[in-house]
């Protein structure tokens, strides 16, 4: 018996009218039941017609961020006569997906009937319906715990799946990065595509036992992909941009096949796209099949259809990506290329940023202004690592002027764990190579450790040590004067007492080596050391930006639960994250005395 009535409701962004999907939970003893409806243009769009020949040439809508530019339907079908509106009874396709207290699935029943959405919500507002009285209250409460758990035993099933709540970081099911704009919209957004993903894969299980002609999702990674495993423990340390650049490179390309071949990132052995039917001619395909076959009618596609289908979308969607990025491309270089020549530089955005760099390293220098600025973003903390991993690349070509090199130091002085990431791309992109490291005990007084690398660009190589209390500050300290010395700063003179028996480091500019930071208060850390000492759950940190790239401002909004008590501050106007992560730190140790 179920323990709550039958309440369907939609979950998507503000302005999205294409409402495809739709989701009920109820209590089911001691487990759950999951109906998912499905708008269904399959009813209305017949195979061969006009409005079919189209969008399979186009294979699927075009969207420009929120706004749709080229629907794969026309609009009075996908956003109003299909779309589940709220209020209004549709024809709908109806996945129901039984789970045991162990979240095992039962078989699942597809069938075709009307549903009527009670509830058209948007992401953000799922945390704050899970704490309001009333069957909606329930059902959003059990969504959130639900999609959660999934998502967990997707993780120890040995899928990529991860989310971060203070990072505002998850991963989609093809295990690209994904950057939600808060801590709310991020739940709203795990919780329908963990629902999604397993209503994917009930429908794929459903066609594999009917034998149903269907259109699968496969992904393949690189070769050099890692486990599985060791992709999610990186995840935990590596920095946002540079977790999204390895991503792009090792992940390969996701693609439909008429045959199961598995899928990498969620590590299913099948999988299927079923559930977007108005912005997907993949879906529509697979719904138009569910449909026949639930009418006992002959299947409208044969499985050499279905692979013509495949071979034609995938082509068209690769094309696509290639137009896009292409014509994506042409505009950054030629803002760049303008800004080199005079055009102001504060109006360039990260893109624009990264190619005027490479143009200036194949040029031989960089333009003061250029320069300038770049140092003004560093100083501010505003510059994102795959900025600042290309003017790594540029220190190997040409000599950075001297304000870069002083903003460099700055940079690894104030945040020395900073430079393994930086080393490490070096060595991983061959403008290092022969990466050395040597540590000691000195008594009781802390440890020493030497680094090393030779840089490929003039063959030198380069050596720096640090002292410090404890070992991987020592190795901090030491691979950040190690990257100030590939930069282009040379060692000062307690730079190069400290390397004890170490040569004199190479380098030729004399913007000093970072020493170790001891005036600034870290509230942060002051929070995390009194969270641990006490065993108490750290607080949450949501941080939200506003203005344009080159000149954002921070937000942070710092929730503490101390049982009895959620102190709760909020910091504003931060130029960087960190900045505001500290703000509102200070503020929370204010407010429950600690300061």
């Amino acid at each position: 018996m179920t323990s709550a009535p039958e309440i369907f409701v939609t979950i998507d962004g503000p302005s999205t009218r294409d409402i495809d999907d739709a989701f009920c939970l109820q209590q089911v003893g001691g487990g759950w039941r999951l109906t998912v409806a499905i708008a269904a243009p399959a009813a209305e769009v017949e195979p061969g017609s006009a409005h079919d020949l189209a969008a399979r040439k186009q294979a699927a809508t075009v969207y420009a961020r929120t706004r749709v530019v080229k629907s794969m339907l026309p609009l009075s079908m996908s956003e109003e006569r299909c779309s589940l509106l709220a209020g209004v009874e549709r024809f709908a396709m109806l996945i129901t997906i039984d789970l045991d207290g162990q979240l095992k699935a039962s078989e699942p029943r597809i069938h075709f009937g009307n549903v009527k959405i009670a509830h058209r919500l948007v992401y953000e507002d799922v945390p704050f319906l899970a704490t309001q009285k009333g069957d909606l209250g329930q059902m959003m409460r059990d969504a959130i715990n639900l999609s959660k758990a999934l998502l967990a035993g997707r993780r120890s099933a040995g899928a990529l799946a991860f989310f971060d709540l203070t990072k505002l970081v998850y991963l989609d099911e093809d295990g690209a990065l994904q950057r939600a704009s808060s801590a709310d919209d991020m739940i709203g957004h795990i919780v329908i595509q963990e629902f999604m993903v397993l209503a994917n894969t009930q429908m794929a299980r459903w066609a594999i036992q009917r034998e149903i002609p269907f259109i699968y999702r496969s992904h393949r990674p690189k070769l050099a992909a890692p486990p599985v495993t060791d992709l999610l423990e990186s995840i935990r340390t590596m920095s946002q941009d540079a977790l999204s650049e390895q991503l792009k490179v090792i992940m390969g390309t996701a693609v439909y096949s008429a045959h199961v071949q598995g899928h990498y990132a969620l590590n299913l052995p099948f999988y299927c796209h079923a559930t977007s039917p108005l912005r997907r001619y993949v879906d529509l395909v697979n719904q138009r099949q569910a449909l026949a076959h639930c009418k006992a009618l002959a299947l409208p596609h044969t499985q050499e259809e279905v692979a013509e289908i495949c071979a034609q979308v995938n082509e068209t969607l690769s094309q696509a990506k290639i137009d896009r990025s292409e014509s994506f491309k042409e505009v950054v270089v030629n803002r760049a290329a303008k800004a080199l020549d005079g055009a102001p530089v504060e109006r360039l955005g990260d893109p624009e940023l990264v190619q005027a760099i490479k143009l200036s390293a194949s040029s031989g220098g960089m333009p003061g202004a250029l320069s300038s600025f770049l140092a003004r973003r560093m100083t501010g903390g505003g510059l994102p690592d795959k900025v600042l991993d290309v003017m790594v690349t540029a220190a190997s070509a040409i000599k950075l002027p001297q304000d870069l090199r002083s903003a460099w130091v700055n940079l690894l002085s104030t945040e020395p764990t900073r430079a393994k990431h930086f080393l490490m791309f070096a060595l991983q992109t061959g403008l290092a190579t022969e990466h050395g490291a040597q540590d000691e005990a000195i008594g009781t007084s802390g440890f020493l450790v030497r680094v090393s690398v030779r840089r490929v660009s003039d063959n030198t190589v380069l050596k720096a040590g640090a002292r410090a209390p404890r070992k991987r500050d020592a190795e901090n300290l030491a691979s950040a004067r190690l990257m100030c010395l590939f930069m282009g700063a040379a060692a000062d003179a307690s730079f190069s007492g400290d390397q004890d028996s170490l040569p004199a480091a190479v380098a030729a500019p004399s913007a000093p080596c970072p020493q170790p930071t001891g005036g600034a208060r870290n509230y942060k850390g002051e929070i995390l050391e009194f969270c641990q000492k006490k065993r108490l759950a750290p607080p949450v940190f949501t941080v939200t930006s506003s203005g344009p790239t080159n000149d954002a401002r921070f937000k942070c909004v710092a929730q503490w639960n101390l049982g009895e008590e959620i102190p709760t501050v909020v910091f504003e106007g931060a130029k960087t994250k960190k900045e505001a992560e500290a703000g509102a730190s200070k503020l929370l140790l204010a407010e429950v005395g600690l300061n």
